[in-house]
């Protein structure tokens, strides 16, 4: 797995291929076959593996910070460990192509979705997000900026371009704080919430294994 990621970040999705991935993990393609059946099966248990790692980078942050269980605490370091993940990063910036063969269809794409409505309702009840917002509202806006500065990074990029963690800092600034109460909430019950939600994420990730006997 560690070889098909290198391969993909250096090569691109289109062109990676399991003679490519066998000779960096110094392995034979026969080998490669024996624990997936062909190049799909491996690339969706690369991507489940890297997605269970950014999530538990992200409950790591937000259980280290103190106030990390703000709505904008938890939009922070979501968006930290995401930026800090070239693999995931590519599933978002490399012209979709990494996106478009892999994550199709509902169930694919709800593990991106991770501040669903159902916990930022959580979060209102903790009195950690504005009572007078819809939940599902919310949970669109901060999807709306998350997504929106990565699909347009490969366009926006230049010389000139700022960091794209910088656009997302500003946004965790400006936009988020104004999405919660100016006063009261817990924290801790927060990050309790957050902790229950990346519990619930990995176990969708992790129904079975993509192939019986493959390390994912």
């Amino acid at each position: 797995m560690d070889a098909t990621v290198s391969v993909i970040l250096r090569s691109g999705i289109r062109r990676t291929s399991i003679e490519q991935i066998a000779h960096v993990a110094r392995i034979s393609k026969g080998a490669v076959y024996l624990e997936f059946p062909n190049k799909k099966a491996l690339l969706e248990a690369v991507v489940r593996r890297e997605y269970r790692d950014y999530l538990d980078d992200a409950l790591a942050l937000v259980t280290a910070d103190p106030d990390g269980g703000r709505l904008s605490g938890i939009y922070r370091h979501s968006i930290a460990a995401l930026v800090n993940r070239p693999f995931m990063m590519a599933l978002y910036t490399d012209h979709g192509q990494i996106l478009a063969g892999l994550l199709k269809g509902p169930d694919h794409y709800r593990p991106r979705m991770l501040l669903g409505a159902d916990f930022l309702a959580e979060l209102a009840d903790a009195e950690l997000v504005r009572a007078d917002i819809d939940p599902a509202v919310v949970s669109h806006l901060l999807g709306t900026l998350s997504l929106g500065p990565l699909l347009a990074e490969p366009l926006l990029r230049g010389s000139g371009a700022p960091p794209i963690d910088a656009t997302f800092r500003l946004l965790a600034d400006l936009v988020v704080p104004g999405l919660e109460p100016s006063t009261g909430g817990d924290p801790q019950r927060g990050a309790d919430a957050f902790r229950k939600l990346v519990e619930g994420m990995r176990r969708f990730l992790d129904p079975d294994p993509v192939v019986p006997g493959s390390p994912c």
